[in-house]
């Protein structure tokens, strides 16, 4: 063992270690210093470190023992409530068949028939020649959430500022954030069902109770607004919208939105609205419950890029909510 001082960038006061040998051989094995001001070693230390090369030319450590606990690794309980996502699987084997030579129609992953616009991909280009490649505010870069706001205010119909836009890699990652800031163990998250599996994986996840609210097809695969407030208990924290919806295509009109938001104004929840479909609309126009006055301040909105650009693989998502 090696007694040495350590601290945060190098100034006093100093904090004594013990160093294992062999941690002193890791670190010339990866190329660091045990000199620098992070690791004090006297010449009496270093000198007794140099046994250790003979550990470099036999690639092992002859005093470490290979024996190992017969008690398995085991990976923590809350990876047993961690859905997956099955459309992968299914792409997988979309693009198996594909190599093979067959003509696939795939019903998997929602990637859009296009391809990302040449502008957007030379904008990027430009970027990268002009060195945009080191890290940025975690919220997003402000030309871009001020351009968000901008378009969310359009589209919406009310008012929004860049403070109210987070830039994140991808919508999985908002839903994701905006469960985690709302959902305390035990509250209860309804969801639309059959829908995107993340909604009711997320809230197993985080030890919330998911209630899945059954959506069928005489209904035109949208919520039953009598249905949805039979739901409501007073444990119940979120209702998550989609629309239009993953995977059935249905589309909440505009007196739908209004008769959820009667329902979590009543009951004071929050609703989460994942609207990344929001630009593939062919019949009825596209209805936002964040366009009903209140609602913007109990409401998380989540869209993207991927669908409305063609840029699934470039994961760049965002979330709308009021500041705090």
């Amino acid at each position: 063992m090696l007694k040495a001082w350590s601290c945060a960038g190098g100034h006093p006061p100093y904090q004594r270690l013990t160093i294992p040998r062999t941690s002193i051989y890791y670190s010339q094995q990866v190329g660091l210093n045990p000199g620098r001001r992070s690791v004090r070693t006297s010449s009496h230390d270093l000198s007794r470190i140099t046994s250790t090369k003979r550990y470099r030319a036999h690639g092992r450590y002859p005093h470490m023992s290979a024996t190992t606990s017969s008690v398995p690794l085991k990976l923590a309980e809350r990876m047993q409530w961690l859905g997956t996502e099955t459309a992968f699987d299914v792409l997988a084997r979309v693009n198996r068949l594909k190599e093979e030579g067959r003509d696939i129609i795939s019903f998997g992953l929602g990637e859009p028939d296009f391809e990302t616009p040449d502008y957007i991909k030379q904008a990027c280009k430009t970027a990268l020649d002009e060195n945009y490649t080191h890290y940025g505010p975690s919220a997003g870069r402000p030309e871009l959430r001020a351009a968000i706001a901008d378009v969310m205010t359009r589209t919406r119909g009310i008012r929004l500022t860049p403070e109210m836009v987070v830039v994140a890699p991808g919508a999985k990652p908002a839903i994701f954030a905006a469960m985690m800031a709302l959902v305390n163990p035990g509250d209860e998250v309804i969801y639309p069902s059959p829908g995107y599996p993340i909604y009711e994986s997320i809230a197993d996840w985080i030890g919330a109770r998911s209630v899945p609210a059954r959506l069928r097809e005489e209904n035109a695969w949208c919520y039953d607004v009598k249905e949805l407030a039979a739901l409501v208990t007073p444990r119940t924290r979120v209702i998550v919208l989609n629309s239009p919806q993953n995977p059935t295509g249905g589309m909440l009109l505009a007196q739908d939105m209004e008769a959820i938001a009667r329902i979590a104004m009543e009951n004071n929840l929050w609703v989460i609205t994942d609207e990344v479909y929001s630009q593939i609309v062919f019949s009825d126009p596209f209805a936002s419950i964040f366009s009903i006055p209140g609602m913007d301040q109990r409401t998380v909105v989540v869209d993207g890029f991927s669908k409305t650009y063609a840029m699934t693989g470039w994961r760049i998502g965002y979330a709308v909510c009021r500041p705090d």
